[in-house]
């Protein structure tokens, strides 16, 4: 018996923001056009316009309640005690006023390192922990906000806030109006933080927001997951939650990958590498990771499946756009080869 392999890979259809699927030229890719051309379609149970992470966890099989739990799990991956009253995931971000609107773009924050988040959520603690607001590093890139008071707060992930204007995205619900307001503030300080006047010297882009999103509380796990390989938290906390046998970081590619897959039962795999390239609707950036990713990832796997050293790869890119490939599905060579184009989404969902 061999394992059954999930890779789910956010942004893998788009979309490309104003951009028509029909002019787009995608480069030659080999063994993912064989893939979705030979395998069995799959599509979940959720709007199209899902967020990455809805579907990552409607794949995984977790429940939660209320927004996504993104600082529970997120907390649960380093095996950090949630505090109480209210947490939220807390990204850093650099805000940017465009013509018309501004926009999240955390590409432009160089890696945040671990002096730098020290020194923030030190001095954060100490300017508004009187109020009741605390900052906590899960590690340098990833914080998570808590409020010693219970808010009832609905807010989006930061996949869903790139490259888009904040309006219609910003904390909403019956106290949402407080964390707005502490966001205005939070963003006044940051401004005037000697850390970004050094940030700014070295001819980095300052970390003038924090994004705060997942305040939500995660059920019990409906799927048992032999393995998961993620990078970010959000993903790892999920598999600490179902009690994994082995939770690791993405390894270099899909060679890497084979020799450490489970002899039997479910296994999970999450490359996010297409996400931020998707939203800000930079084609040459995703076509070129799209790419790689064929060559370092899908071939491999697609190797690893002829050789019987898989028995099945569910490939998930949305909500209503994923395939399963089995070995038996290799034959089936009277199929017409589809391309890329033909999946391409240049609406909303990831």
């Amino acid at each position: 018996m061999t394992a059954r392999l999930t890779v789910f890979v956010p942004g893998l259809f788009g979309p490309l923001t104003g951009i028509a699927p029909e002019v787009l030229e995608p480069p030659p890719l080999a063994a993912l056009e064989r893939w979705w051309s030979l395998g069995q379609p799959e599509s979940l149970s959720l709007p199209e316009s899902s967020a990455p992470e809805q579907v990552f966890l409607a794949l995984f099989g977790l429940p939660y309640e209320g927004d996504l739990p993104g600082a529970r799990l997120s907390l649960a991956a380093y095996g950090m005690e949630a505090a109480s009253g209210s947490l939220w995931r807390a990204d850093p971000v650099h805000a940017h006023a465009g013509t018309v609107d501004v926009h999240i773009d955390d590409r432009a924050i160089q890696p945040v390192t671990a002096r730098e988040s020290d020194t923030l959520c030190r001095d954060f603690n100490r300017d508004f922990g009187e109020r009741g607001w605390f900052l906590q590093a899960t590690q340098p890139g990833q914080w998570v906000l808590r409020s010693k008071q219970r808010l009832q707060v609905s807010t989006v992930p930061l996949s869903r806030a790139l490259g888009r204007g904040l309006e219609g995205v910003m904390p909403a619900g019956p106290d949402g109006a407080r964390l707005r307001a502490l966001l205005n503030e939070v963003q006044m300080w940051l401004f005037e933080h000697p850390l970004n006047e050094a940030r700014e010297h070295q001819g980095l882009a300052p970390i003038n927001s924090i994004w705060p999103w997942g305040g939500g509380l995660p059920g019990q796990p409906g799927r048992d997951w032999r393995a998961l390989w993620a990078d970010d938290a959000f993903y790892r906390g999920a598999g600490c939650l179902s009690g994994s046998d082995l939770i690791a970081p993405v390894p270099a590619d899909g060679h890497a990958l084979v020799p450490a897959l489970p002899g039997s039962g479910e296994a999970i795999l999450v490359l996010d590498a297409l996400l931020r390239p998707a939203a800000a609707g930079d084609v040459g950036a995703w076509y070129e990771t799209l790419t790689v990713l064929d060559r370092d990832w899908f071939a491999p796997l697609l190797d690893a499946l002829i050789q019987r050293r898989v028995h099945s790869v569910h490939l998930a890119g949305a909500a209503h756009r994923g395939f399963t490939l089995r070995r038996r599905d290799l034959w089936r060579i009277w199929r017409r080869r589809r391309s890329l184009s033909r999946f391409i989404s240049s609406g909303a969902g990831l």
